[in-house]
C-alpha cells in the first residue's frame, strides 16, 4: 500500500509540473501573439504617419504653385493697369493739347474781326494763361492729395498685413516645436514598445503612441488651417495703381518694382 501511495503522489506531481509547463508554453505563445500584434499595428501606424506626411508634403507643394501663380498673375494685371493708365494719359493730353489748339485757333480768328486786335489779343492769352495755370495748379493739387491719401491707406494695410503674417509665423513656430517634441515621444515609445517584456508594458506603450499620434493629428489640422487662411487672404488680395503710378509707370513700386 505504501508503494502504491508512493507511485500515485508521484505520478500526481509529475502530472502538476506537465500542467505548469504547459501553461507556462500557453502563456509565452499568448506573449509573442500580442507582441506580433503590437508590432504589426506599430508598424502601420507609422505607414499610415509616412503617407500622411507625404500627402501634407504634396498639398504644400500645390499651395506653392498656385501661390506663384497668383504672384504672376498679379504682376501681369499690375503691368497691364499701368500701360493702360499711361495710354489713357497720353491720349487724354493728346485730346487736352488738341482742344486747346482748336480753342486758341477760334480766339485768333474772333480777335482778327474785332479792334483792337492788340489789346483783345494781349487780353485773351493772359486769361488763358491763368484759366491755365490755375487748373493745373487744382490738377496737382488734388493730385497730390489723392496719392496720399493711398500712401496712408496703403501703409495701414501693409502695416496690418504684416502684423498677421508675424502672428500666423509665431503660431506655426509653436506649433512646429509642439510636433517635434511629440515625434520625440512616439520614438521614444517605440523604443520602449520594442523593449517590453511584459503586456502591461507594451499596452502602456501602445497607449502612449496613440495619444502622441492623435495629438500631432490635432496640430496638423492647426497647421494647414494657418496656412489655408494665409494662402487665401494673399489670393484675395487687391491690387491697386496708386496715381503716382498712373502718372507715371516707370515710377519707382510700379511695374512691379520692388525696389
Amino acid at each position: 500500500m505504501r508503494v502504491d501511495s508512493s507511485i500515485i503522489t508521484s505520478l500526481s506531481e509529475l502530472r502538476a509540473i506537465e500542467q505548469q509547463r504547459i501553461a507556462d508554453e500557453r502563456a509565452a505563445v499568448d506573449r509573442e501573439r500580442a507582441a506580433q500584434v503590437e508590432a504589426k499595428r506599430a508598424a502601420e501606424q507609422a505607414i499610415r504617419d509616412a503617407e500622411e506626411k507625404k500627402l501634407r508634403e504634396e498639398r504644400e507643394a500645390l499651395m506653392r504653385i498656385e501661390q506663384a501663380r497668383v504672384d504672376a498673375e498679379r504682376e501681369a494685371r499690375m503691368r497691364v493697369e499701368s500701360a493702360e493708365a499711361a495710354e489713357r494719359m497720353r491720349l487724354q493730353a493728346a485730346l487736352e493739347q488738341q482742344r486747346m489748339q482748336e480753342e486758341s485757333e477760334l480766339r485768333r480768328a474772333e480777335i482778327a474781326k474785332k479792334r483792337p486786335t492788340w489789346m483783345l489779343a494781349v487780353t485773351g492769352l493772359a486769361l488763358v494763361a491763368t484759366l491755365g495755370f490755375g487748373y493745373f495748379a487744382y490738377e496737382r493739387n488734388e493730385a497730390r492729395q489723392e496719392a496720399e491719401r493711398a500712401k496712408i491707406a496703403a501703409d495701414n494695410d501693409k502695416r496690418e498685413a504684416q502684423d498677421d503674417a508675424a502672428q500666423s509665423r509665431a503660431e506655426l513656430d509653436k506649433l512646429t516645436l509642439q510636433m517635434e517634441e511629440l515625434d520625440k515621444q512616439v520614438e521614444q515609445a517605440q523604443k520602449v514598445l520594442l523593449a517590453a517584456q511584459t503586456k502591461a508594458d507594451r499596452e502602456a506603450a501602445g497607449r502612449a503612441i496613440a495619444e502622441a499620434n492623435r495629438q500631432r493629428a490635432e496640430i496638423k489640422k492647426q497647421q494647414d488651417a494657418i496656412k489655408l487662411k494665409e494662402w487665401k487672404k494673399k489670393r484675395n488680395e487687391k491690387f491697386v495703381v496708386s496715381e503716382e503710378c498712373k502718372r507715371n509707370p516707370l515710377a519707382p513700386g510700379c511695374l512691379g518694382d520692388s525696389k
